[in-house]
């Protein structure tokens, strides 16, 4: 994180917003509460192939950056239920 100021300009550059965005917004969302967040990552993950296709390298980059966010999420998450269980 050496060239970057702070954790919010690394976030902004490695995903395009920060990542309490991406729990309010992306994790959050009504949208979410109809899909597993398996399935937001894999939507994700076919958004930034739709960006490769449209010559969008960087903002594919990040939606692939936000996809492994949400599955660090999932593991977390499942890591936290088999600590309690």
């Amino acid at each position: 994180m050496d060239k970057f100021e702070n954790v919010s300009e690394w976030e902004m550059q490695c995903y395009g917003m920060l990542s309490s965005d991406i729990e309010k917004n992306i994790l959050n969302s009504p949208m979410a509460k109809l899909m597993s967040m398996e399935m937001i990552a894999m939507s994700m993950l076919s958004d930034a192939q739709e960006l490769i296709e449209r010559n969008q390298g960087n903002r594919a980059r990040q939606h692939i950056n936000i996809a492994k966010y949400i599955l660090g999420e999932i593991m977390d998450r499942n890591f936290r239920k088999s600590e309690a269980a």
